[in-house]
């Protein structure tokens, strides 16, 4: 489907995304001018506006849509989004998941803090 989403500059473009569970989110690569292509985003479709995570695939941005759901009704077109310290703790458990090599980078983050 195809969606209208804010760049980081205030412009409006169309953008390839994937429908999630929770109606009214949906999860797109990341904006090539605004940084790397690999990395995948939930987007609110009322607003147009991302909700400010990087996920490295797809799988983590649905998983993530899937989870922040009962947070608020997200087809309305809201004023303000649920609180950022919900949204990062549910993020927190998401990113770096599902992708190859997140074992990888779990285990060397973990070993550099054991230092």
């Amino acid at each position: 489907m195809n969606v209208k989403v804010r760049t980081t500059k205030g412009a409006q473009i169309d953008v390839e995304a994937t429908p999630t569970d929770t109606p009214g989110l949906v999860a797109h690569r990341r904006l090539y001018r605004e940084s790397t292509p690999e990395k995948w985003i939930v987007t609110h479709v009322q607003s147009g506006k991302h909700l400010g995570w990087d996920f490295w695939s797809e799988l983590e941005a649905l998983s993530f849509a899937r989870d922040i759901g009962p947070l608020a009704d997200w087809q309305q077109n809201l004023t303000e989004l649920p609180k950022h310290e919900a949204l990062s703790r549910i993020a927190r458990r998401h990113v770096g998941r599902d992708t190859a090599g997140s074992a990888y980078r779990r285990r060397a983050t973990e070993r550099k803090a054991g230092e």
